[in-house]
Order: structure tokens, then C-alpha cells, then sequence
């Protein structure tokens, strides 16, 4: 199963994936679950809310040690399956090799349990090549879409970048805004 959770800046997902794996965990005390997420996105804590804590049972690596794990150790990503319940990756589109991990909830995900969460779009309100994948694909069983608050006060869609600088991936929370279209097409603080 591939759950898959989606949304701008600010709307909560790395929150929603902590939560829901906190649910799971509260219905089967024997779960275990491993939390994967990208080294180019570690803020030293897995949410913006940093009273966030895991459970004993949720075992966390970067998208590095990963794949390290791997290429030393043929036999790693089965046993990797076999041993957890739940396999996590928060900011999917942030991943180095994200055909890696595509190729990873290919395989896997109709035998085994996998949350996703990421960015549905950049800052040019561009679909991620990963995240449009899944999302036009058939491994998706369920999907979350997340949205934050514009500072207008309406449901905010859009990631705004607040800086200017033309990558697709510029790391930092205090050059991101969240905003609704009105607010996103009118405001002027960074054009494309």
C-alpha cells in the first residue's frame, strides 16, 4: 500500500506523516517503522513543530545511509522489508536518486506498506518529476493533499518563493511563503 501525502510550504505534511504513523503505532504496539528522509532537508528536527517526538519503535535514516546500506550489502532492501511495517520517506522530491526509491515502491509497495510525503509542486508551481509520476501511476492507494493558510486568511495552494534565485531546489523555510492563487498571482515579491 502507498500512501501518499501532498501539499505547498507550511500545510502540515511532515506533521500529517509523523501523526499517522503515531496512529498506527497506538493500534499495533508491535509495529516497526522506518523513517527515511533526504540530507539536503534535515532542520535537526523531522516538523516544524519541534516538540514532535518518535516512538522508540521508528528507526530513521537519511536517503545516504540508505543507499550505502545498500550498495554494501546485496541482501539489505529485502531484508529491510522483512523487517519493518512500514516503510516512510518525508520530502520524496528533495531525494538525490529518486528513481531509486521510484524503483523501491515498484517493487515493493503491493506487499508492503509505504507513507510518502513531499512538496506537490516548486515554487513555479511545477509538478514534481517524482511526484507527477506517482501521481499518474497506479501504485498510489491513498492520497493526502495537504494545504496551508495565506496570509489573507484563504486555503493557500502554493509554495511562494520570497527571493530571488532561478533553482528548481533552494533550501529554507524563511524564503518560502505559503499562498493562495489570488495572492500568488498578484504578489509581486519574486517574479518567475
Amino acid at each position: 500500500m502507498l500512501h501518499f501525502i501532498t501539499g505547498p510550504m507550511f500545510a502540515g505534511k511532515s506533521k500529517y506523516l509523523i501523526k499517522t504513523i503515531n496512529c498506527y503505532m497506538h493500534e499495533d504496539n508491535s509495529l516497526k517503522v522506518l523513517f527515511i528522509y533526504p540530507e539536503k532537508t534535515y532542520r535537526g528536527y523531522f516538523c516544524r513543530d519541534k516538540d514532535t517526538i518518535f516512538d522508540s519503535r521508528v528507526d530513521i535514516m537519511t536517503e545516504g545511509e540508505f543507499r550505502d546500506e545498500n550498495n554494501k550489502n546485496s541482501s539489505f532492501i529485502e531484508n529491510i522489508i522483512l523487517n519493518y511495517d512500514i516503510i516512510t520517506i518525508d520530502e520524496f522530491c528533495f531525494l538525490e536518486d529518486s528513481g531509486f526509491f521510484l524503483d523501491l515502491l515498484n517493487k515493493y509497495s503491493k506487499e508492503n506498506d509505504f507513507i510518502v510525503a513531499t512538496l506537490d509542486r516548486d515554487f513555479k508551481r511545477v509538478v514534481w518529476d517524482s511526484v507527477a509520476y506517482i501521481l499518474d501511476s497506479e501504485l498510489m492507494d491513498a492520497h493526502t493533499e495537504l494545504s496551508g493558510r495565506c496570509e489573507c486568511g484563504k486555503r493557500g495552494l502554493y509554495s511562494k518563493r520570497t527571493v530571488y534565485n532561478t533553482s528548481q531546489v533552494v533550501i529554507g523555510d524563511s524564503i518560502y511563503k505559503c499562498e493562495c492563487k489570488d495572492c500568488y498571482e498578484n504578489d509581486n515579491t519574486y517574479t518567475v
